[in-house]
């Protein structure tokens, strides 16, 4: 089926068989010139796609024989026929529109689909190519969220839909016992596990004590298991948002709160003492930008304390925002006391959508690096000034970019550091980069899935964090199908 109006024909392609595209459906847009035949066609493709030769945010198509190339000889049956099928099964990494995916097919480590894939069976395969097809559509994920939203608050039966579909492929299970096998079957290839328990919108101090003594029951567990180096939580599981955000802008407290606030830096002394006492590092969530301020101060309080001999505590930086270079240049600048080491955990950030509607809505200049490509050189910059600081420091490097990745084993390379040295860890989301976590680990590089698990509904806010990254970075979930499918060609399946 096509479509032709002004000078415009649109219709769908389906992948050559064979290819890493195989069986996706791509929606082409061609635009006819006045002098056609003399003149060629300009081809782009609705549909985004991760292709070395394709612009992944405009479309347009890098292909010889549709620009300098052209004949009048050729006709739009060739383009249908031909040429588009040879592009999505020869791509050309020589000549990229999309330099993230020429330097990806280039670099060989992350391609390798049998060892990312070796505890997955086909039907995981088959069940991860269905979702992430669906949550690379961002009206879908809308839907998704406003309709479990609803569901949830109208106690409608949807718990059992929800575990058995997009939390199983994210989230560990609902207890420890149940994250077991993972934590095995994923140790077995070298490859650590980092066990969050993840609980939002906690208001009470009962529930904030408890959620602390849950933190300390998980450091106690995973001490015993050398499958899990690092325990994690989140600040405002044990202590108010609002008092994080009033901290955060420096109100002044009244006596009620500011009991309040020595009982949540209490909490945290309590969780760091106990893993350094027990040899566990701890990574500190970074959390929105309206109450990170007081996260940070309040890390950088517990790496003074218990980063002394080695580093136990790790902040998280997101940057995602644009101002996280400066902070850390600053610190850097004037911690000049060197009887602790610094710990940081490097991410792009979880919150780009909530933090832009923040700031519209409350009139302020939103944190936020206006682009992805901004964000990823801050990422970037960041890793060079890790490693200008190496001495001083170790990081966990928690990201998804295989690009990023690459720059750290280079860098590792340079510097003469070891693969398997403490100073530097890898990290992924458990359900995403399989190709990324189980090629490091073969190759002997520290490398951790952090593995959510909890009762399906506190893990709701994740979930929906996770679809909308998905939805929002289309070509890292185009990353993720492709190698999908190329397993399962190469399973013969």
């Amino acid at each position: 089926k096509y479509t032709f109006k002004n000078n415009i024909i649109t219709f769908t392609i389906v992948a050559p068989k064979d290819s890493l595209y195989e069986n996706g459906i791509y929606k082409i847009r061609i635009e006819i010139p006045n002098d056609y035949p003399f003149k060629s066609p300009s081809v782009g493709f609705l549909t985004t796609i991760f292709h070395p030769n394709i612009d992944e945010h405009s479309g347009s198509i890098c292909l010889d024989v549709l620009n300098q190339e052209w004949s009048p000889m050729y006709s739009l049956l060739n383009i249908y026929e031909i040429f588009l099928p040879q592009l999505l099964m020869y791509p050309n990494p020589n000549d990229p529109l999309n330099e993230h995916a020429a330097y990806l097919m280039k670099n060989n480590l992350f391609n390798d689909t049998e060892s990312a894939f070796k505890l997955k069976k086909n039907f995981h395969l088959y069940n991860a190519v269905f979702l992430f097809n669906i949550i690379t559509r961002k009206f879908l994920v809308s839907i998704f969220t406003n309709l479990t939203l609803l569901m949830l608050k109208l106690r409608l039966p949807i718990k059992w839909v929800l575990k058995n579909t997009i939390y199983k492929h994210f989230c560990g299970g609902i207890n420890l016992s149940e994250c077991n096998k993972i934590i095995n079957n994923m140790y077995e290839l070298k490859v650590h596990s980092i066990l969050d328990y993840s609980v939002e919108g906690l208001i009470n101090e009962s529930s904030f004590n408890k959620s602390c003594n849950k933190k300390i029951n998980i450091i106690n567990s995973v001490s015993k298991n050398s499958a899990i180096p690092f325990a994690v939580f989140k600040p405002t599981s044990i202590g108010r948002y609002e008092l994080f955000k009033s901290v955060s802008l420096g109100i002044e407290l009244s006596k009620d709160q500011l009991d309040e606030w020595s009982r949540v830096v209490e909490r945290f002394h309590k969780i760091c003492k106990h893993a350094m006492k027990m040899k566990i590092k701890i990574l500190i969530d970074a959390e929105e930008f309206e109450v990170q301020k007081a996260i940070d101060d309040l890390s950088i309080e517990m790496m003074k304390n218990y980063n002394k001999e080695k580093v136990i505590v790790y902040n998280t930086i997101q940057f995602y925002r644009w101002d996280r270079l400066a902070y850390l240049n600053k610190l850097f600048s004037i911690e000049i006391d060197r009887s602790f080491k610094f710990g940081f955990k490097l991410v792009r950030g979880a919150y780009m959508e909530k933090e832009r509607d923040f700031a519209k809505i409350n009139d302020y200049k939103s944190p936020i690096c206006s682009t992805k490509n901004e964000t990823d050189k801050n990422f970037d910059n960041g890793i060079d000034l890790m490693f200008s600081n190496i001495k001083n420091l170790s990081f966990f490097v928690a990201t998804h970019n295989e690009k990023s990745n690459y720059k750290v084993l280079d860098l590792m390379k340079n510097n003469n550091l070891k693969n398997n040295t403490d100073k530097i860890w890898f990290g992924q989301l458990y359900g995403m980069s399989d190709n990324i976590t189980f090629n490091l680990a073969k190759n002997g590089y520290n490398v951790a899935k952090i593995l959510p698990f909890g009762p399906v509904e506190n893990l709701v806010p994740y979930l929906i964090r996770r679809a909308q990254e998905n939805s929002s970075f289309e070509g890292q979930s185009s990353r993720e199908l492709s190698l999908l499918k190329k397993e399962l060609i190469r399973r013969g399946s």
